[in-house]
């Protein structure tokens, strides 16, 4: 507020809509997809502090990522890899950091959630592959 002042700008001109920014910036949603609340924005909060910080990582923050790791999965069934592929695969290199990161019993109920990120991501290349190479039949 004071720098506002001082500039003799408004706050929103100065710094900008800062919600707006926290949601584009994060690997966790992708714009326009709805989590069904089963992400608040907590979690999401407590998700970026442990991006930055793994030794933030806690039970909450493996349970937030096995529900976004299930949307994922949804998001596939209906609406196909091409359109999560590329986030999917910026939240396994994600998860794999924090995994490599993390010790003790967070990183033991971690490591599933992280294998089976990548395996789904590999799934994706695979299944977004045999879509592209499908040919019609005459």
């Amino acid at each position: 507020m004071l720098y506002a002042a001082v500039f003799e700008m408004t706050e929103e001109a100065l710094f900008g809509d800062r919600a707006a920014d926290t949601a584009e910036a994060s690997v966790w949603r992708d714009s326009g997809i709805d989590l069904n609340g089963l992400l608040t924005p907590d979690d999401e909060e407590r998700l970026a502090l442990a991006v930055q910080r793994p030794g933030r990582v806690d039970l909450t923050v493996v349970e937030s990522l096995a529900t976004i790791l299930a949307m994922q999965r949804r998001l596939d069934d209906t609406l196909g890899p091409s359109v999560i592929l590329s986030a999917t695969l910026a939240q396994a290199r994600t998860v794999t950091r924090l995994l490599r990161e993390t010790r003790g019993k967070v990183r033991d109920s971690l490591a599933p959630v992280a294998a089976e990120w990548v395996q789904f991501s590999g799934w994706l290349q695979a299944e977004l592959r045999a879509m592209t190479q499908q040919r019609p039949t005459r």
